[in-house]
């Protein structure tokens, strides 16, 4: 596959730093698939506003992209955003269907049939050509069935996928491999959860307030929260999800915020007096939250690696050709590996 330089940066001026980043990393990957595989049709799963199918198609002569996005609104968005460019190239082929992927036991079946119907309703071949299963971040169950789709789909013969939002998996996305199966394997959702933290970009954050003297608070004030809600009662703590402190703000005012936008009452005059105090007392103590959660993360990257390394051997196991590969800057991506596959 030949990349047209034709508009590109012009498309790219749409785009934020984190998107355009995304698109230039996995480029060479998809180019080298669709080149190897022989491949000219692409199927975006989870596709969103459509950037990266947009880009494809409009910079890879010869290709044809089908967008499978549930959320309707979000295919609306793509359609209004491929409309622009539209206009200044007759050569956009990019199809969208709303229409759900079955991830269950008629998950290849489900795929056909939509295949079928894109091809009925707009005479194309998508059901009857190699296909390149491409996938973004698709979130929770949806990776592992994409990984599943691919090796059971004889339509699928290449697959590029950065995965995320492993703690939205169920049992039926972890663990694939026979491997892990045959070893009762499971991660429990605080382990999932963390696995979609960075440390990178927390270090850096940490490192930045370091240099400038600052004491970090969110994590030391968010405690101090839990603590404080705690003591009112307990069923606010499951229910609360502390955002990062403001500067200029006091804990009171921190934890009143959250309050009132989860539309419960803030905090009384007691329950203020009570985190001021906790607060001022355990000050000092800041580091010691930091110290924990930078080792959480640095176990959370544990996480990841059995998920990702799980999905790997379940390919291998096949008799499918897979690798993962690192594909974007961690800092301005952090989900950065790349499941690649091939038939």
């Amino acid at each position: 596959a030949v990349v047209s330089t034709q508009s590109t940066g012009e498309q790219l001026r749409y785009l934020k730093p984190k998107k355009v980043a995304e698109i230039s990393g996995l480029l060479p990957l998809i180019c080298s698939c669709l080149s190897t595989g022989g491949i000219s049709h692409v199927v975006d799963v989870g596709s969103g506003l459509g950037h990266i199918s947009r880009f494809l198609a409009n910079q890879i002569p010869g290709i044809s992209v089908l967008r499978l996005e549930a959320q309707g609104q979000l295919l609306e968005k793509a359609d209004k955003i491929d409309q622009i460019f539209t206009k200044k190239s007759n050569q956009l082929k990019i199809l969208s269907t709303n229409r759900l992927l079955q991830l269950g036991p008629g998950l290849v079946q489900s795929f056909t049939d939509i295949l079928t119907e894109v091809d009925i309703n707009n005479q194309t071949t998508f059901s009857s050509s190699p296909i390149l299963l491409l996938g973004l971040h698709p979130c929770g169950d949806l990776g592992p069935y994409m990984v599943k789709l691919f090796s059971e789909s004889h339509a699928c013969t290449g697959l590029v996928m950065v995965s995320c939002c492993y703690l939205h998996c169920t049992d039926q996305g972890y663990p694939l491999s026979r491997l892990l199966k045959s070893q009762c394997h499971s991660l429990s959702l605080p382990v999932r959860e963390q696995a979609c933290h960075n440390i990178e970009v927390y270090l850096q954050r940490l490192l930045d307030q370091l240099t400038s003297s600052e004491i970090p608070l969110n994590q030391h004030w968010r405690s101090i929260g839990e603590v404080s809600l705690r003591k009112r009662c307990g069923e606010y703590r499951a229910r609360m999800c502390f955002k990062k402190a403001r500067p200029g703000e006091s804990v009171v005012e921190f934890i009143n915020r959250d309050l009132t936008d989860h539309g419960y009452p803030g905090l009384s005059e007691e329950e203020s007096e009570f985190s001021e105090n906790l607060s001022k007392e355990h000050r000092w103590e800041t580091w010691l939250y930091y110290f924990f959660y930078t080792v959480k993360l640095c176990l959370g990257v544990t996480g990841e690696h059995l998920i990702l390394s799980d999905r790997l051997l379940y390919l291998l196991e096949q008799g499918h050709k897979a690798e993962l590969r690192t594909v974007f800057d961690p800092l301005v991506s952090p989900r950065n590996q790349a499941l690649v596959a091939l038939k």
